[in-house]
């Protein structure tokens, strides 16, 4: 029997997967995004929930903070009695998938005087908020706070299952366990146990510490482990930098398929009501508290009260990352361990060489490139899959646009919506892609404008549209619709 918001409202369609892992650098909001996307792309509504105060999703999806109206705060704190504002709430990421979007406002809902901790269901308000949403959505996805607070235990208690990623290194694997111990405290603080399943994330495979880490997991943690591993893809970070999902952005790339993949282990392990944690081929399902349950089960379950002290919780949950609970890595991981820290020296040694201007200069010299884009040693990326995004695009916060370039020029853009200044609309440069981006606020309608590369004018050579304007050259022209950048208005 499904656990968490299944127990206090029995039969629902809406299944919730809470993403927790205090360490940073996990892949925990990347995993958020991506299984979300992922899980719509398979043709289920899908909420993805931000509940990290950092606001990481909506960064990652390209809404400003600015832009949000509503965020998923207010809704933890609106009435029971009265339905959400999904038109102010609520943003559309992609087809199928919508997002609650936190703002750095939602650290103060932990605070005495915040609303939160005053409620006597302070822990199972998150609980109370998606039931008002269920009948939407088929998954709810919850970005995780990576600190342990009445946040934190609000996604546990409205969670069916809990899924911890964790980066394929060695101070993540001693975190992974820390992490499970905490969750084990607030569980039993609460009195109930969502199921709990390790992803293995960033992984390499022709590293053989990450190779060792990956058995490890195994090892230590048995079936909790999720088959479906995650590799190492800069394509991840790619899509993130343009505000969009892998499986949008390059969906051939590595990341995307993984996700893909761990999206159809999840639908089928969960998707009839099976719990996420049951061992394969097995009769019982691992809990975090390392105890079976009987699969199964058909009798009614009783879901505790909100436990009285909020404060104890945390408290308890805290003291038990200290425990030493499992035993140290084998021999053979530590020496692959000392392995890598000597490939990481490696490697920053020639990050450092990359950084001096001689060094680039001379290696673009050697390979005579036909492209500056192309060819810049920092900027190694797929040509053809970032080439999609050159020119002018709508996206939640504006229109994006986005042009090949090296670190060393100025570009801008100049129009109708900044009186045609030619330093009011600056492009900024990403190093990590290669390319000059910014994002314009413009009114509905025809926006023209043109690129401004050093102080030359031109048009926009990836946009086609273009008019006429008094000095007989040409003006690139986008079209801005009416309900531009704008909350999704509700699911549709």
């Amino acid at each position: 029997m499904l656990m968490g918001y299944a127990c206090a409202h029995g039969a629902t369609a809406l299944r919730t997967i809470a993403i927790v892992n205090q360490k940073g650098g996990s892949g925990k909001t990347t995993t958020a995004i991506n299984l979300s996307a992922s899980l719509a792309s398979l043709g289920h509504p899908t909420l993805l929930v931000d509940l990290d105060p950092q606001s990481h999703c909506a960064l990652g999806l390209a809404i400003p903070d600015g832009r949000i109206d509503l965020h998923v705060g207010d809704a933890l704190l609106a009435p029971d009695d009265r339905q959400l504002d999904v038109s102010r709430l609520l943003w559309s990421v992609r087809s199928g998938l919508h997002l609650m979007p936190s703002t750095t406002k939602l650290a103060g809902l932990e605070a005495p005087r915040g609303g939160l901790a005053s409620r006597t269901d302070r822990d199972s308000r998150l609980r109370t908020t998606l039931r008002k949403l269920a009948d939407r959505y088929t998954w709810a996805v919850v970005d995780c706070s990576p600190s342990i607070g009445l946040l934190t235990f609000n996604a546990l208690r409205a969670a069916d299952v809990v899924l911890i990623p964790v980066e394929t290194g060695y101070f993540a694997l001693r975190g992974a366990e820390k992490q499970v111990a905490a969750l084990e405290a607030m569980s039993r603080r609460m009195g109930e146990a969502p199921s709990y399943r390790v992803l293995a994330t960033m992984h390499d495979p022709a590293s053989a510490l990450s190779r060792d880490v990956v058995n490890e997991l195994h090892r230590r943690f048995g079936n909790a482990v999720v088959p479906t591993v995650v590799r190492q893809d800069g394509r991840l970070k790619e899509a993130a930098s343009l505000g969009v999902p892998v499986i949008d952005y390059a969906p051939r790339s590595k990341g995307a398929e993984d996700y893909l993949e761990l999206a159809r282990w999840v639908e089928r392990r969960l998707g009839d009501g099976e719990s996420l944690a049951a061992s394969t081929g097995a009769s019982a399902t691992t809990t975090l508290f390392g105890a079976p349950e009987e699969s199964g089960h058909s009798g009614a379950t009783t879901c505790p009260a909100p436990a009285d002290d909020a404060t104890g919780e945390m408290e308890d949950a805290s003291a038990a990352q200290e425990h030493e609970i499992a035993p140290a890595m084998s021999r053979a991981a530590e020496l692959a361990a000392r392995a890598n820290r000597l490939i990481a020296a490696s490697e920053e040694t020639h990050r450092s060489r990359m950084r001096d201007e001689r060094v680039v200069q001379a290696m673009m010299e050697i390979t005579a490139p036909t492209s500056a884009f192309v060819a810049h040693p920092a900027r190694q990326v797929a040509h053809s899959e970032i080439a999609r995004f050159f020119g002018a695009h709508h996206t939640a916060r504006g229109v994006l646009f986005v042009q090949p370039g090296s670190a060393d020029q100025v570009l801008a853009i100049a129009g109708d919506h900044n009186g045609w200044s030619t330093t009011a609309s600056p492009m900024r440069f990403n190093a990590a892609l290669g390319v000059f981006e910014t994002v314009i606020e413009a009114k509905p309608g025809a926006l023209r404008y043109r690129l401004v590369i050093d102080g030359r004018w031109m048009t926009d050579p990836y946009n086609p549209d273009s008019v006429t304007n008094a000095f007989g050259e040409k003006d690139s022209v986008v079209h801005v619709p009416a309900a531009h950048a704008q909350p999704t208005g509700g699911p549709q």
